[in-house]
């Protein structure tokens, strides 16, 4: 056997040679040869090239099929066929092509109870931080739909609380511009939000509440030590002016216009200083403002200025009411 084998390579080699000659001996034969060779090896070349590219078209559109079949399910909240799918291949993380959506952020804004269904995409490895075409997670969606229930099974599963999206919101201010006051409750009450990064392009987070005249989550920010009432926008706006502004505008609107006097109220309550002047223009509430609901807070409150501002001698020195007067002439 061995010795067949050499004779037939001592063949091969001796039919090589011949040919290498012929090409050096005949030169047209030798371009001929030369141009054939070429051609073969091109069509051989492009044919692998196509069987290549079907190949990957053909594992693309089964990918397709398998992401659609995921999706599909899991907006059934069928949770076999999830599982068939993914026992398929499916990738959980796959983003839609028209806005980045995964099968998660689909069954975290789902309003009908899709918790075992979230629970069992998360199981699986569904990436709970990614972000879709306009930089929202399945969290900040879930709370700007004030889907409460989901917004705490997220952040069970260690959602993180204080992801901002693209244009610097997290789910907490999220939740605060779509007015839904208990899920904001219940964010504020993890105690794990970082108040360093829920202020969006310049705004502060009360502001947010104060411009949205949103009564109750007013209250409920109040109460955050974090908060400064008297920090000013970029504009060199409080909220205080901001919302003395709103209840001036919302003359012909009675109910609208209460719910800012009570927001007003609120803030007053909670020290905000009707004295603070913008940096922008230098200007107070009162002077951009005529608001009543401030001008009867200043009336009760400059008796008591006079007082830390007049020296004792002087002050028993004046009548009585002097400070009562002042106020009357000046507000």
């Amino acid at each position: 056997m061995m010795q067949a084998n050499l004779l037939n390579l001592a063949a091969l080699k001796s039919e090589v040679i011949e040919v290498v000659s012929c090409f050096l001996t005949k030169p047209k034969i030798a371009v001929i040869g030369t141009v054939v060779i070429v051609v073969v090896v091109t069509a051989f070349v492009w044919k692998i090239l196509i069987i290549k590219e079907k190949t990957k078209k053909k594992k693309e559109d089964r990918k397709r099929k398998l992401t659609k079949d995921l999706r599909l399910a899991v907006e059934g909240n069928d949770r076999k066929e999830i599982k068939q799918a993914l026992e398929n291949g499916a990738d959980i993380n796959q983003q839609s092509f028209f806005d980045g959506r995964t099968v998660l952020t689909v069954a975290a804004t789902q309003f009908r109870d899709f918790s075992e269904t979230i629970e069992l995409l998360l199981e699986n490895k569904a990436d709970i931080s990614k972000l879709n075409n306009h930089g929202s997670t399945a969290l900040t969606e879930a709370a700007g739909w004030g889907l409460l229930e989901t917004v705490k099974l997220l952040l069970a599963k260690n959602a993180d609380i204080n992801q901002q999206n693209s244009l610097g919101n997290t789910a907490l201010t999220i939740a605060i511009s779509t007015e839904h006051s208990e899920t904001v409750e219940f964010l504020l009450a993890t105690n794990k939000v970082d108040f360093n990064k829920q202020e969006n392009e310049g705004y502060p987070i009360l502001m947010r509440a104060v411009s949205r005249g949103v009564l109750e989550t007013v209250k409920l920010l109040l109460r955050i030590k974090q908060i400064d009432i008297n920090e000013q926008d970029i504009e060199g706006e409080t909220v205080l002016m901001n919302a003395a502004a709103q209840e001036k505008a919302s003359t012909k609107h009675p109910t609208k216009k209460q719910n800012f006097t009570n927001i007003i109220d609120q803030l007053l309550t909670f020290g905000a200083d009707p004295l603070v002047r913008s940096k922008n223009d230098g200007t107070t509430v009162l002077e951009q403002v005529d608001s009543e609901t401030i001008r009867k807070y200043m009336r009760g409150k400059i008796p008591g200025i006079l007082k830390k501002v007049v020296s004792p001698q002087l002050s028993r020195a004046l009548p009585d009411d002097l400070a009562n007067i002042i106020s009357e002439l000046t507000y």
